[in-house]
């Protein structure tokens, strides 16, 4: 009777972290996932004073803040929602854009509801707003250019590993697909 062989993905390849170390991909993926949300809630923070220097003037009557304070966790609440840091999205820029869009535009829809429940409807720019919203997209495909830029730097454009088990066949691999005969080891039936 022949020993059983166990297989383990702990001898998969590690990724090279930015310092020179060397982490596993498991430990980069949740690298890149705060980075993630990180570099989006700075480009939504960014982008409301880069839109005050497009315009020119104050658009509420309180500090800057207040503004931030409804929009920024909104943003964050719907981007963990639609899963913005997921594994698919670190893969396939458009569908992180996409999905941080989304998170983003439903966040300005709600401040902007909550904005003509309060006092403030009257006494803020409608047309800073707009560019606000318009400037914050534009810094969010930028972010995700920057993640998409340290996705294919670190861990080589693969997110994870592609396993294909075959029993002794002869099968074509594509790039970066690991390959294990399991029929030749002995271990298939």
């Amino acid at each position: 009777m022949s020993e059983a062989k166990i297989i383990t993905l702990e001898d998969q390849p590690v990724a090279r972290a930015p310092q020179g170390g060397w982490l596993s991909a498991q430990s980069m993926r949740i690298l890149l996932y705060v980075a993630s949300i990180t570099l989006d809630v700075m480009a939504v923070a960014a982008s409301f004073y880069i839109s005050e220097l497009i315009i020119g003037w104050r658009w509420m009557p309180v500090s800057d803040s207040v503004v931030l304070a409804i929009v920024i966790p909104l943003f964050v609440m719907f981007s963990i929602s639609r899963e913005v840091q997921a594994v698919e999205t670190l893969q396939d820029y458009w569908l992180g854009f996409q999905r941080a869009a989304s998170a983003l535009i439903g966040a300005f829809i709600v401040s902007v509801m909550l904005l003509f429940l309060t006092d403030y409807a009257d006494k803020f720019s409608r047309l800073l707003f707009l560019t606000y919203a318009l400037v914050s997209l534009a810094m969010l495909a930028l972010s995700k250019l920057a993640l998409n830029w340290a996705v294919k730097v670190w861990m080589g454009g693969r997110v994870v590993a592609t396993l294909l088990l075959v029993d002794g066949q002869t099968v074509e691999t594509g790039e970066g697909v690991t390959r294990i005969d399991v029929g030749s080891m002995g271990i298939w039936p």
